[in-house]
């Protein structure tokens, strides 16, 4: 398994496995906001667990909307 970090448009690091884009070459923090914004729960979220194995950039927009939840990754 080959995995690449590398800028995006907007300067962020964007990772990539086998030449397969995990988040956008653009913007990935916008993408992670919409992401997570978007999500439609509709009970008390106690824990996340996050299995990525790139960049977490919805990390902070979770913490943000879910702030009593235990975050694991």
């Amino acid at each position: 398994m080959t995995v690449e970090i590398e800028k995006a448009h907007n300067g962020e690091e964007t990772c990539s496995v086998n030449n397969i884009k995990l988040h956008s070459s653009y913007n990935p923090g916008r993408e992670a906001k919409n992401f997570v914004s978007n999500l439609e729960v509709n009970f008390n979220v106690q824990n996340i667990i996050i299995t990525e194995p790139g960049l977490s950039h919805s990390l902070p927009y979770l913490k943000e909307r879910f702030p009593s939840s235990k975050i694991i990754c």
